[in-house]
């Protein structure tokens, strides 16, 4: 299914945000940002398997992370939610090769719902986080606000966001783990 498909009208916004600009010149290959297709499933799951054990192995223990990992980031799993209305599965493309990911829903607009955003490890720091921020921005033109949770020990995540302007609004624990709940108003915008 092609992204006008997957998002109509949003698919098309997403082919005109991303023609003729393929890359950030900090980069070190040139990054396309693209809505998932099927085939990419298996790769998206081994992105999220490789950043998640980066990121809370020291926080959760390798053991646990596996465990979470097969639950959540297994290729059917993911592979249904490519298939769910309403949503952004998105990748970040280089040299064929899936470095990154974000997957958000719609379902509550005009708050969009960050569920992932993850780049792989060597490639973070390199601009990948933030044009998906702004790719599913521009996705959602009736968007007013942007919603996600992070682990609160998640440093390099809670950097990042705040760094792109968003604020904490609520903290709660939730299966043991210190969660942030951080929002992001966005200005008025043409549809």
């Amino acid at each position: 299914m092609d992204a006008g498909g997957l998002y109509g009208g949003a698919g098309l916004r997403l082919r005109r945000l991303h023609a003729g600009a393929e890359g950030l010149g900090t980069l070190k290959d040139p990054v396309r940002i693209r809505a998932a297709l099927p085939e990419d499933v298996a790769a998206v799951s081994t992105l999220l398997i490789e950043t998640w054990h980066d990121t809370y192995d020291a926080l959760l223990g390798s053991d646990k992370v596996d465990e979470i990992t097969q639950l959540w980031h297994a290729p059917a799993v993911l592979l249904q939610q490519l298939k769910q209305p309403r949503i952004s599965f998105l990748v970040a493309e280089t040299a064929g090769q899936i470095v990154g990911h974000a997957f958000a829903s719609a379902w509550n607009l005009p708050a969009l719902e960050i569920a992932r955003l993850y780049v792989r490890p060597d490639r973070q720091r390199q601009g990948i986080g933030n044009r998906f921020l702004d790719a599913l921005i521009a996705l959602y033109p009736r968007a007013d606000k942007l919603s996600l949770s992070v682990e609160k020990f998640n440093f390099r995540a809670v950097a990042f966001y705040l760094h792109h302007g968003f604020v904490i609004h609520d903290e709660a624990v939730e299966d043991g783990a210190a969660i942030l709940f951080l929002e992001k108003t966005l200005p008025q915008r043409e549809p």
